[in-house]
């Protein structure tokens, strides 16, 4: 029996797909293991109100990359590895500057008008944390951007190191910062966050100069535009995708109170990152179609290892979701109904995510967009709006029929088709 596991290990290993994936994987683990100890550090110490808004300020924070980097991730993964050296250089340079640039002028906005966007949050009008607040959102679009590189290379391994780097500084700073600086506790969640991006942003620069050497700063829009629809296709999708994780505290802090906000954030955030790591399957299917032609078995087995995951994961949300959340106290666990209907939703989002990972392997950005667009548009209207009526458990409700309504799109296309060859 040791034999036979070990040979399965060894032919799992030697296999790309799932040797990438399985380091997406364990570095999702990890964000998932400090993110549970990091707030669990914050929910214990302070107030549901002080944890409401630090979570609203990063999830500010994190909108912004969103819109600084959508759609790199998925071309560098695409297209860097038919590119020459000098092509990439370019490429990944122009990359940095344009998220830069859009990262500044979106926080600037931000903050200019932060009693229409996010009154609550009206500690970034004093110059100094608005300052910190831009300089850590750049920070942060540097940082993710870089996993789209390594993902690309075949270097999975060097975003585990990297990741795992800043899961654990964010953990060991926390303390450090609201215990012994004496901060505020929402000002140190966001500066023990904000500091290990850019510890780890440091080290995984060394680590990508190791991967592309020849890197030139410069920028040229020429070289965007041989990736321009792809680019598009995935920067609009990317942003859809991701407005519902960062938009959703913000409107429940706005709508409900920060107390609720926190209730709310503690099962979403979990769900979120366990949803996470379907991700990094798709990726690795993505990573292996843009180096070869046929797709087929390598798709079997993504299917295979998503619904391995899924299923695994309702059965740990149902068995120990309430146990989990009541680690944070009694208020986050009466919320763990809206993290069975979240667990619900893991099905159909794994059956859209394989649909449209293919599609961005074909390239058929038109539909990959569109479907991506129509699911989650419907997610945050219908769960905004559920809100007053159900409370914070409606954005589940929400979130689950636009999952499922992108099942029903995909079994609406294959119909269609099936009619179109008949």
């Amino acid at each position: 029996m040791i034999g036979y596991i070990k040979h399965e290990i060894w032919y799992l290993y030697q296999d790309k797909l799932y040797r990438n994936a399985s380091y997406l994987m364990l570095s999702n683990i990890i964000i998932a293991l400090t993110g549970f100890f990091f707030w669990l550090i914050a929910a214990r110490l302070y107030t549901p109100e002080d944890v409401g808004l630090a979570t609203a300020l990063i999830s500010a924070m994190g909108l912004f990359v969103v819109f600084s980097t959508s759609g790199f991730d998925p071309t560098f993964i695409r297209f860097l590895p038919s590119m020459n050296s000098e092509e990439r250089s370019r490429f990944i340079s122009t990359a940095f500057l344009f998220s830069i640039a859009v990262s500044a002028i979106l926080s600037v906005i931000f903050i200019l008008f932060i009693d229409f966007f996010a009154p609550k949050l009206d500690i970034l009008k004093f110059p100094v944390y608005s300052l910190i607040f831009i300089l850590f959102t750049i920070v942060a679009c540097m940082f993710f951007l870089l996993n789209g590189m390594f993902i690309a290379r075949r270097k999975c391994s060097f975003l585990l190191i990297k990741t795992s780097l800043q899961c654990i500084l964010k953990v060991l700073f926390l303390p450090f910062l609201i215990l012994v600086m004496g901060m505020g506790i929402w000002v140190g969640i966001f500066l023990s966050y904000s500091f290990s991006i850019i510890v780890a942003l440091f080290f995984a620069l060394f680590l990508l100069l190791r991967v592309y050497p020849r890197i030139k700063i410069c920028f040229d829009i020429k070289v965007l535009k041989k990736a321009f629809k792809f680019l598009s296709g995935n920067y609009i999708s990317s942003i859809f995708s991701q407005l519902p994780n960062f938009l959703f505290p913000i409107i429940v802090l706005n709508l409900v109170s920060g107390a609720d906000a926190a209730y709310f954030y503690m099962p979403w955030h979990i769900f979120f990152i366990f949803l996470s790591f379907i991700g990094p399957i798709n990726a690795a299917l993505l990573m292996e179609g843009s180096y070869k032609k046929d797709i087929r078995k390598d798709q079997g087995k993504a299917i295979k290892l998503s619904f391995l995951v899924v299923l695994g994961g309702i059965a740990l949300f149902f068995m120990f979701g309430r146990p989990l959340l009541s680690l944070f106290g009694k208020g986050y666990a009466d919320s763990v109904n809206l993290l069975y209907v979240l667990a619900l939703s893991l099905i159909p989002a794994s059956i859209n995510q394989i649909y449209l990972t293919v599609k961005n392997i074909r390239k058929e950005i038109r539909e990959f967009t569109g479907m991506n667009v129509f699911i989650y548009s419907s997610s945050l209207v219908l769960g905004t709006l559920s809100i007053p009526y159900f409370g914070i458990i409606g954005i589940g409700y929400g979130w689950l029929i636009g999952q499922t309504l992108g099942v029903v799109w995909i079994g609406l296309k294959i119909f269609k088709n099936s009619l179109r060859k008949q």
